[in-house]
């Protein structure tokens, strides 16, 4: 492997969010807000009590906990999954979103 240099480009950066950057031997993760995913998942259920149909409530209310495990184990590909059954359940509400913002991902 050759000798890098980076200079002036991200010295003294101050880089936030779902960070992108290319290099050799990096690990990123991404840090949760215990209270930002709590409120979150409180607006979520808050939506889900709304259906009418107490069956398609019922597995809302599944996978909303399925989901709230995936964030909680980081699980990103089961949380995708999730998103995308509760969407079809309740539309893109803001709490979807925002969990799914954890994630760098789009409804």
């Amino acid at each position: 492997m050759s000798q890098r240099k980076i200079e002036g480009s991200f010295n003294h950066s101050d880089l936030k969010g779902n960070n992108a950057i290319q290099a050799d031997n990096v690990i990123q993760s991404q840090n949760i807000s215990a209270d930002e995913s709590e409120k979150a998942f409180k607006e979520l259920f808050e939506e889900i009590s709304k259906i009418s149909n107490e069956q398609q409530r019922q597995q809302a209310e599944f996978n909303a906990e399925q989901l709230k495990e995936a964030v909680e184990a980081k699980d990103k590909s089961k949380v995708q999954k999730l998103l995308g059954f509760l969407k079809g359940s309740i539309g893109t509400v803001a709490s979807l979103s925002t969990i799914a913002k954890f994630f760098g991902l789009s409804l």
